[in-house]
């Protein structure tokens, strides 16, 4: 372990994540490293990392960002109007993530994707699918994280 750096699965490193989104470098939806087209809305939750979200249920709209890691892990509200969105890495589609759920669950790791062995930068890019059914179609972006 490095020094200046938790322990994986220690209360410090956890802190209010879930379990399994412990250990990595969040990245808050708030972030300048995030870079957001389309439309996006910020919205208080109480329960959110940093009590907040970014959400959008229009198709095709993105957040970009590098990450500089080995793992990618995307935290996300689950939600009953839980809506749909691609990831894409260095161009690729890697994923589809459906953030549908009849309870709602907050800070979940609701991706996680091996970059590779070793530290690089990679470009990533979620986009905002089309709904699965009607009332399901919006995201709610909590945070990144990137392991390194």
């Amino acid at each position: 372990m490095r020094p200046g750096r938790c322990a994986p699965w220690s209360k410090e490193a956890a802190g209010t994540w879930s379990a399994a989104a412990a250990g990595g470098i969040p990245v808050d939806d708030r972030s300048s490293a995030l870079t957001y087209k389309g439309t996006w809305a910020s919205s208080s939750v109480n329960s959110a990392w940093s009590k907040t979200e970014r959400v959008s249920a229009t198709p095709g709209a993105t957040v970009s960002f590098t990450a500089d890691g080995t793992e990618l892990r995307i935290v996300a509200t689950r939600r009953a109007d839980g809506g749909r969105f691609a990831v894409v890495v260095d161009g690729t589609t890697v994923g589809t993530v459906n953030t549908y759920a009849s309870a709602t669950g907050y800070r979940k790791a609701v991706f996680s994707y091996t970059l590779g062995t070793k530290i690089t930068n990679h470009k990533v890019q979620l986009r905002v699918l089309s709904g699965s059914k009607a009332g399901r179609a919006t995201v709610h972006l909590d945070a990144v994280m990137i392991t390194r």
